[in-house]
């Protein structure tokens, strides 16, 4: 049963990092080749001890130790950091910083580095819509004690998974909402502003139920992601940062499934890599990989961006493929074909 993952690249290793809330497990995968989804289980903690039903994770470098923020999302509610050193093989530190915040069903955790500063932020779906997203700030180093700050967000939020989004020196962050919104936060230069701006955006479709967010952006422009809990994937082209208008198109069904949660999406090799994870008991859980081929021979060069219609220059066919993988390294993957007349 796995909530959320994060990819991370150190050097030339990338990982890829989820917990588990039946087991209560931190994993590490590292990838020998992530083209083909090729990994070894590279560390896996038993984090029973400090933090049971986990599910938000995030992890981040301060000069040479890595850190990770863990949420559980049952009662009682935590917000465990951990702290690993340089490659991941051992927990040397851990810290409860469950009594600094006010959490209820905690569902993702976010570090962000604004310059010298070290930002977390932390989604609540249930509880006060003026406690529903919290702000961690360290300052400098992740050692400090934070400065904890709470952003109110629209009422009848349930906010669920977040993204950030940095440019031209303007921040802003997106999230999901179960009550099916998607909610903006606009910081400006300062992560640090004690009065972002934060809006509903105006969607032309519904979202059932939606959980996992990611961010992409493909040449200026940006695109979210969104999976729903009952299976639809929808994306939407954003203009701007501040723009409060989106159109939203709906995949469907990827995977004939539900219970989908977090998803990641990160571009390797000519392809753009999107994670989906399960939080199903059993089989039916865990992470799952879905390629979305860059170069094609599609109307627009970049018109391969993680979108439900594509206009191609040539008749043909074109496959898609579905891959996906236990912690065992054993895979099944299902290919499905379009044909372009």
């Amino acid at each position: 049963s796995v909530h959320n993952t994060r990819f991370i690249q150190d050097g030339q290793n990338e990982y890829l990092f989820f917990v588990s809330q039946t087991q209560n497990k931190l994993v590490g995968l590292r990838f020998t080749d992530l083209a083909s989804w090729t990994y070894d289980v590279h560390c896996e903690f038993d984090i029973a001890a400090w933090i049971t039903n986990p599910a938000g994770i995030d992890i981040v470098k301060d000069g040479c130790v890595w850190t990770a923020f863990v949420t559980s999302i049952a009662s009682p509610f935590k917000l465990i950091k951990f702290e690993f050193g340089q490659n991941f093989q051992s927990i040397s530190n851990n810290a409860d910083l469950t009594s600094l915040v006010a959490l209820s069903t905690p569902f993702d955790v976010r570090t962000v580095r604004d310059g010298d500063e070290f930002f977390t932020f932390v989604t609540n779906s249930t509880g006060p819509v003026n406690r529903q997203f919290i702000r961690l700030g360290f300052g400098a180093s992740l050692s400090n004690t934070p400065a904890v700050s709470y952003i109110a967000l629209p009422a009848g939020s349930q906010a669920a998974s977040m993204d950030f989004y940095h440019s031209c020196d303007q921040w802003s962050a997106f999230i999901s909402s179960r009550a099916a919104k998607l909610i903006s936060v606009h910081f400006g230069s300062d992560l640090a502003n004690a009065s972002p701006v934060v809006s509903n955006l105006i969607l032309s479709l519904p979202l059932n139920d939606p959980g996992g967010l990611a961010l992409v952006e493909d040449h200026n422009e940006l695109t979210f992601i969104i999976q729903s809990r009952n299976g639809d994937t929808y994306t939407g082209k954003i203009s701007s940062a501040t723009d409060n208008t989106v159109d939203v198109n709906n995949f469907g069904n990827l995977r004939t499934t539900s219970r989908d949660w977090d998803i990641e999406v990160f571009f390797v090799d000519g392809v753009y890599k999107m994670v989906s994870a399960n939080f199903s008991s059993g089989a039916a859980g865990g992470v799952f990989s879905l390629d979305f081929p860059y170069l094609c021979p599609a109307s627009e060069t970049y018109s391969t961006r993680l979108s439900e219609t594509v206009s191609f220059q040539q008749a043909g066919t074109f496959k898609v493929t579905l891959k996906a993988s236990n912690l065992a390294g054993d895979s099944e993957s299902v290919t499905r074909e379009i044909v372009v007349s």
